[in-house]
């Protein structure tokens, strides 16, 4: 099914307050923010808005609204119905370029009748300032009609419509704030990219193996299980069946042929791990896996600052595998969201540390339109836009016919760029790389009489007794071999060493949407060394092992469980991919929030009268917000160091100074100015330090009132 793809763009024309839900630094309502750190406005807020928007057309016409939201719209996931897809889909706005402006307004409540200020009332808000540039892609299906429009438009053209009665976006808007001026222009139809599939390596046992490069273009909630409560918990990756959804959704929009070869099991995708926000690479030479449990790491040594060492600053050390030397030292255990990635076919790994952010949100939307009894807040985790994901799968290869349409459907996907949906909500990916590949080789420098087994995806294990194996032990390996038809001697191997953890693997039957019941499976990272009695026997076992690597072992193979890797040992891996901050206050609003820590810290050594107080904190913000007013406090700020060196209390100005250095030390730190503000405000408060009032001198004076 062909798509139209429009771009729209906002220019702010007052200020947007589009909030996360969460406070942060001395801000009570932070901005929502995409990767960068800038804000962004939330597709699902521009969706709630073109909703409104057809309920007051609908409603101003006398007509009904309900089967044209749904068709323009979708229905939401009800039990034992499947979701009504949506036709326009889009992606949050984000605001153009790399920076942003963002101003804090302050208020508080009255008390009646007068104009004195409640206590405990001050509130502060971050607003985007006006003038700043918002884009957004949306797709919709090209030339579809609209079944319940009398008019006979087309989807595109309504949406035109509706765009037209939205005038403001995010909170206020009935005051005026965050007005817009719209422009929504088609994206013309040239190729998003002229790369094909990759690769010239051939089937390996009658089948094709394939690796893609998912795109994530708007942050994923990949949802564990189907009924969760107030938090959705996430993963950091999409399953085996996320994965096979996601294609197959696509296949059957657009080729039957090739949507059969899933449904008929000729095409078995795996898990699709996050290589991170990796932007040049080659999807052939990338790879992505669990981080081993095994590699595990020594606590970082406790900084100088005063912060717990799980908040530090510091990398986390180099790993040690426990497997190959077991210390008894007391080890930290990779993350659930840790991964090993490699650009370079496996040589050297890289550790990423994916973040899952927490986003508020409330179902409004569905209690207004009659899906939900009432209303209600929950939250749902999500990792961060632009992680890009590797999935790996296989195609049968008997059928060269069937291969062929297979590549010729993934080629036109990447030419143009069309969208597919994962997680819940149906968050727009796009596929940007695909190519041939063949199977990993194992990286162990020796192997002689030992086998070390990596799972690469979970394991579902069942005793004889209906229960679950929780670790790679010799009964485990015994019932796994025996179930998928392996003939091992149990006297053939010698010892099993393994580590290995347990985890929970929620489900649900697609044709009646009833949850499954949880299986108990060993978890995705955990290993454990076979050693064999002979060579000899160790040959043998890894023959038959190398041919079940894709298959898998154990139950549910069929949805990727019990993928594994033999002889894989990556060595130490030094690079670490810090975790994005998706939301928070601005580096400035930080900034502040420490000035204040410091002055309240020495808040004793303050004269009451001279001390400082919000209205003089809220000073210093808005001088950060325009540069126009720095010089003046610059200069300032360089000759009170100078006559405040010998009346500054020694602590604080060693506390400035270190505080400089850290700052400055930081890589995209803010500027010299806001770190000459931070030592202006600190070093004003450091002046009167054990001073009375009457030894201010007038030049001093003049100073202050000209600060006021």
């Amino acid at each position: 099914m062909s798509v139209e793809t429009f771009k729209l763009t906002f220019t702010l024309l007052s200020d947007l307050h589009a909030g996360s839900g969460l406070g942060g630094a001395d801000v009570d309502a932070v901005l929502e923010r995409d990767v960068r750190g800038l804000p962004t406005v939330r597709w699902t807020h521009m969706r709630g808005l073109l909703q409104q928007a057809l309920v007051d057309r609908q409603r101003a016409m006398g007509l009904d609204s309900s089967q044209l939201l749904n068709e323009l719209f979708g229905t939401p996931l009800a039990f034992g119905k499947s979701p009504g897809r949506s036709a326009v889909r889009g992606t949050s706005l984000r605001v153009r370029g790399n920076t942003a402006r963002v101003k804090v307004y302050v208020s508080s409540a009255r008390q009646p009748g007068s104009r004195v200020p409640e206590d405990d009332t001050l509130r502060r808000v971050e607003y985007l300032q006006a003038g700043t540039v918002l884009e957004s892609l949306i797709q919709v299906p090209k030339g579809k009609k609209l079944i319940h429009l009398n008019d006979g438009k087309t989807a595109a053209e309504f949406l035109k419509v509706l765009l037209r009665r939205v005038d403001c976006l995010g909170k206020g808007r009935t005051k005026g704030d965050g007005r817009i001026c719209m422009e929504f222009a088609p994206i013309e139809e040239a190729p998003q990219t002229d790369q094909g599939i990759g690769g010239v390596a051939r089937p390996v046992n009658d089948w094709q193996h394939y690796r893609l490069a998912i795109r994530a273009l708007d942050p994923a909630c990949l949802a564990v299980t189907l009924a969760p409560g107030n938090l959705i918990p996430g993963t950091s990756f999409i399953s085996q069946s996320g994965t096979f959804g996601l294609l197959a959704a696509a296949a059957l929009q657009d080729d039957e042929k090739v949507a059969r070869m899933f449904f008929d099991g000729r095409i078995e995708p795996g898990a699709s791990y996050p290589l991170g926000s990796m932007k040049q690479f080659d999807v052939a030479q990338a790879d992505a896996l669990p981080y081993p449990l095994s590699y595990q790491s020594a606590k970082p040594e406790a900084q100088a600052e005063e912060w717990p060492w799980w908040m530090s600053a510091a990398a986390p050390r180099a790993p040690q595998d426990v497997l190959a030397n077991r210390t008894g030292e007391k080890l930290k255990r990779p993350g659930m969201h840790t991964y090993l990635v490699s650009d370079d076919g496996g040589k050297t790994w890289a550790r990423n540390d994916a973040h899952l952010g927490i986003r508020l949100r409330n179902n409004a939307g569905e209690v207004q339109r009659g899906f939900r009894a009432e209303k209600a807040l929950f939250s749902q985790e999500e990792i961060a836009e632009d992680t890009v994901f590797l999935c790996k799968l296989r195609v049968q290869a008997t059928d060269s016919d069937a291969l062929q349409a297979f590549e010729g459907w993934l080629e036109k996907r990447i030419r143009l760029g069309e969208w597919l949906f994962a997680g819940r909500g149906g968050t727009p990916v796009r596929i940007e790389q695909a190519s041939r590949v063949g199977l990993p080789a194992g990286t162990a420098n020796e192997i002689g009489t030992t086998i070390r087994l990596f799972l690469e995806t979970d394991l579902i294990a069942r005793r004889s007794a209906q229960s679950f194996h929780t670790q790679l032990d010799r009964e485990c390996l015994e019932d796994v071999f025996s179930q998928g038809g392996l003939d091992v001697q149990s006297a053939a191997i010698a010892n099993i060493d393994d580590l290995s953890e347990p985890t929970i693997v929620h489900g649900f039957n697609v044709m009646t949407g009833a949850k499954r019941l949880p299986a108990i499976a060993i978890r995705r990272g955990s290993a454990a060394v076979l050693t064999m009695s002979s060579k000899e026997d160790a040959d043998s076992l890894r023959k038959l092992l190398e041919a079940r690597q894709f298959e898998g072992l154990g139950e549910r193979c069929a949805e990727g469980y019990g993928r594994f890797r033999i002889d894989f040992a990556p060595g130490v891996c030094t690079t670490v991919e810090k975790p994005s901050k998706l939301a928070g206050p601005s580096d400035e609003e930080a900034l502040l929030c420490k000035v204040q820590a410091l002055l309240d810290k020495h808040e004793g050594c303050l004269k009451p009268e001279l001390g400082f107080s919000a209205t003089r904190l809220q000073a210093l913000r808005h001088a950060v917000r325009h540069p126009g007013a720095f010089k003046d406090w610059s200069d300032a700020a360089d000759r009170a160091i100078k006559r405040a060196k010998k009346q500054t209390s020694e602590s604080l100005l060693k506390e400035i100074r270190l505080l400089q250095e850290k700052a400055a030390a930081k890589e995209g730190s803010p500027d010299d100015s806001v770190l000459r503000l931070l030592e202006r405000f600190a070093v004003e408060a450091a002046k009167h330090v054990q001073r009375a009032p009457q030894q201010v001198t007038e030049g001093e004076k003049r100073e202050k009132d000209e600060y006021r």
